[in-house]
């Protein structure tokens, strides 16, 4: 595998992902940016860019560090879009301070142990194999 994934790539992963996350319905009402950044980023991360009429988020940019393998790559936009997946069915709110509507104190959770992460890592692996074997047939 190359080191980097091109856009084109990019964009396939993340409406692949989007389309086992998200239904049919909502795929229809959100908007999912990836970008490559560097530097001291982390390996991933899900922002919310805009919020609808109802106040629901809609927009998101996802940044991937690219100071990492193809693989890795693939497993931190598989990652995020759980996040994205989460903000947008209101299983976790902004801030990160409620997941399915229990109170979370994230000073008092470690962080592979808060359960938004949990799922995200428990998915980030099996949707990046679906993905290749599809895309490898």
């Amino acid at each position: 595998m190359s080191k980097i994934l091109s856009k084109t790539e990019l964009v396939s992963a993340k409406d692949y992902f989007a389309e086992i996350l998200l239904s049919s319905r909502m795929l229809n009402f959100v908007n999912i940016d990836v970008k490559i950044v560097s530097g001291n980023a982390p390996s991933g991360l899900c922002i919310i860019d805009e919020y609808n009429n109802q106040n629901k988020p809609r927009s998101f940019t996802i940044e991937i560090n690219k100071n990492q393998s193809k693989l890795e790559i693939l497993n931190a936009v598989a990652h995020e879009m759980v996040h994205v997946k989460q903000y947008v069915y209101g299983e976790l709110n902004e801030q990160m301070s409620s997941w399915l509507g229990q109170k979370i104190d994230c000073n008092e959770v470690d962080y592979f142990e808060q359960p938004w992460e949990v799922e995200a890592y428990n998915l980030e692996a099996f949707l990046t194999v679906m993905y290749l074997s599809e895309k490898n047939g």
